[in-house]
C-alpha cells in the first residue's frame, strides 16, 4: 500500500474515533450556515442562502486546512513523529499523507454543508456544478494545507501555530464579502 495513503487512513482513522473533534468540525460549519443564512436579512437578493453558501464552503475548507497543521504538531508532541521518520517509507510521505487528510475532512466538512444547504433550498443548477465545486475546494484545500503543514513544520509548538492561525484566518474570514457583498 502507497505510505501516503497509510498515513492518511491513521489520520483519518483517528479523526473518527475521536467523537468530539469529529462532531464539533461537522457542527460549527452547520451553524454558521443556518444561523447566518437564516438570520441576516436578505434584502439584496431573493436567494440569500444561494449567495452564502459558496462563501461558507470556502471559509470551511480554509478554517479546515488551517487548523490541520496541528495534527503535524501534536504527532511531534506525542513522540509519533520521530518514529515515522525512522520508518522505511520516504519521509515526504509522512507531509502528503497530513495534507491529504487535511483536504479529506475539509471536503467531508463540505459535503455536510451542501447537504444542509440544499435542505434549507439552495439550488445547484447543474451536476458539473458540483463537481467543479469539489474540484475547486480539493485544490484550494490542498494548497492551504500545505502551507499550513510548513507553518507546522517551522513553528513546532502547538500555541504558536495557533496564534499565527488565527492571525491569518481571522482577517481573512472577516474582510471577506462572502457573507455579506457591498
Amino acid at each position: 500500500m502507497n505510505p501516503v495513503l497509510v498515513y492518511c487512513r491513521r489520520d483519518l482513522i483517528r479523526w473518527f474515533r475521536g467523537k468530539w473533534g469529529f462532531i464539533s468540525a461537522m457542527v460549527m460549519p452547520a451553524a454558521w450556515l443556518i444561523f447566518v443564512g437564516l438570520a441576516l436579512p436578505i434584502r439584496f437578493t431573493d436567494h440569500y442562502i444561494d449567495f452564502v453558501t459558496p462563501g461558507i464552503l470556502a471559509m470551511t475548507t480554509l478554517s479546515a486546512s488551517m487548523t490541520g497543521g496541528g495534527l503535524l504538531i501534536m504527532d511531534r508532541m506525542l513522540g509519533f513523529f520521530n518514529k515515522f521518520l525512522a520508518l522505511p517509507p520516504p519521509r515526504e510521505s509522512i507531509l502528503f499523507g497530513k495534507i491529504l487528510v487535511i483536504t479529506i475532512r475539509g471536503l467531508i466538512q463540505t459535503t455536510v454543508i451542501f447537504l444542509i444547504a440544499f435542505l434549507l433550498g439552495a439550488r445547484l443548477y447543474s451536476p458539473s456544478q458540483l463537481l467543479v465545486t469539489y474540484l475547486i475546494l480539493f485544490i484550494f484545500g490542498g494548497l492551504l494545507s500545505s502551507a499550513a503543514t510548513t507553518l507546522a513544520i517551522f513553528v513546532g509548538e502547538h500555541d504558536q501555530y495557533s496564534a499565527v492561525n488565527s492571525m491569518v484566518t481571522m482577517p481573512i474570514f472577516f474582510t471577506s464579502t462572502a457573507m455579506m457583498p457591498y
